[in-house]
Parts: C-alpha cells; structure tokens; sequence
C-alpha cells in the first residue's frame, strides 16, 4: 500500500477495510434437530421361529388418541420399511383402517393384501374387539404388538354404563355405547390409573345423568298439557 492511498482513505472517511463476513452474516442459522426414538424390531430367527414385532415407540401416539383421533399408528414391519405403514385408529362410525404409501388401503373386514418392497404379496388383518380403538395385526399371520392390550378391569370399568341398556331401552343403550367408547379411549390416553379410573367414573355418570335427563324432557313433553 502506497502512502498516497492512506490519506486519501484519511480525507474520504472511510473506517478502513473490513474482514469479508465479519459478522457471520453468510452462516446459516442453527436448527435444533428433535430426538428421534429409537425403535426395536424384532423377526424371524435363524431358526425360522416366529417372533411378535415391538413398537416402542408407538406407545407414546397411542397414548395421545384421546386428544388426537385422526393420527395415525406406525407398524414397524422390515418389509414395508419406508412406506409409512400405519393404522388409522377406529372412529365413532367407522372400523380402524390400513395406510400404506401415504393412503388408504384397499381391503374388506379388516382383510387387506398388499405387496411388499419385494412385490411378494402380504397379507396383514386388522382384528377389532368393538371396544378398543386399537385393533390386534397380524402380517402373513406374524402378529405384530404395536400397544399393550387393555386389562380386564379396564374392560369391566368402561361397560359398566352398558347397564343401562337393560333398563333405560334404546336410549340407555345409545347412552351406554358413547360412555364405554368414549371410557375405552381414556384408558388408551396418557395419565395414571387413578386418573384415568377417575374419568371413566366421571364419564358414567354423565351417562346416566344424560339418559334421565332426556327422559324426564320427553315425559314432560309428552305429559304437558295441550294449548287450548
């Protein structure tokens, strides 16, 4: 640098050079990458035995169904791997479904032959009790755990409001029926067994409040004198 360019950069002002990208305005900003679970497979053995495939990490979706009805279960099969098979969970009106490739399969009564990443046709069932939102699976008959089964108390727990089918009618059935999904789905929620024993007593009764009250309301319609 020549003694002449230093008192030009003087007279003009300038601050002097600067270091290119001083303050780090070509980077990138972090992303904070989220945890992913880790999961567990297991298949067949060397010796041909079959073995039940664990979800771990499927538990935890299933314990938000309560709040989440639409999401979707992940089945971890090692012949659909990366093709999002997954089960939609059963809803008010409809019986839980198979998802593969991002849609819907095509199967009747919980029967659904699809083709795997080998393009050997599979058979996978969904088997449903009318009372757990989470159906059992099995592929080619292999049968694959993707959440714990619901204890028998928890069974009796969540029917007890289908007692007032036998005395309440019709209507106490239809009151009794939305209880006992709806109890059923609690004890698939997340929370303790005393919470969710909690609930489902809760649930219960405004079952049976639900069903007098709107027998009281037709009677008392019903009863009402006519207008003149």
């Amino acid at each position: 640098m020549r003694i002449a360019d230093v008192c030009d950069a003087l007279i003009d002002g300038d601050s002097g050079a600067q270091r290119k990208d001083k303050k780090c305005n070509d980077e990138a900003p972090e992303i904070q990458l989220t945890t992913v679970a880790e999961r567990v497979v297991r298949v067949r053995t060397p010796t041909g035995a079959t073995q039940a495939i664990h979800n771990p990490g499927a538990s935890d979706i299933v314990g938000k169904l309560i709040r989440l009805d639409a999401m979707n279960i992940p089945i971890e099969a090692p012949e659909f791997a990366g093709r999002g098979l997954a089960i939609q969970p059963a809803g008010w009106l409809s019986a839980a479904h198979l998802v593969l490739d991002g849609a819907p399969a095509e199967g009747k009564r919980g029967r659904f032959v699809v083709r795997s990443n080998s393009g050997r046709e599979v058979t996978i069932r969904l088997k449903s009790n009318y009372i757990d939102p989470v159906p059992s699976v099995s592929i080619d008959d292999r049968p694959i755990v993707i959440a714990r089964p619901l204890l028998w108390y928890e069974y009796v727990w969540s029917g007890l409001p289908i007692l007032l089918s036998f005395s309440g009618g019709a209507l106490g059935a239809i009151c009794g029926i939305v209880a006992l999904k709806k109890n059923a789905g609690i004890f698939r929620g997340d929370g303790s067994t005393a919470k969710k024993l909690l609930l489902t007593a809760l649930v219960s009764a405004a079952a049976i409040i639900s069903w007098y009250a709107i027998v009281q309301l037709i009677f008392g319609y019903a009863l009402s004198p006519l207008p003149h």
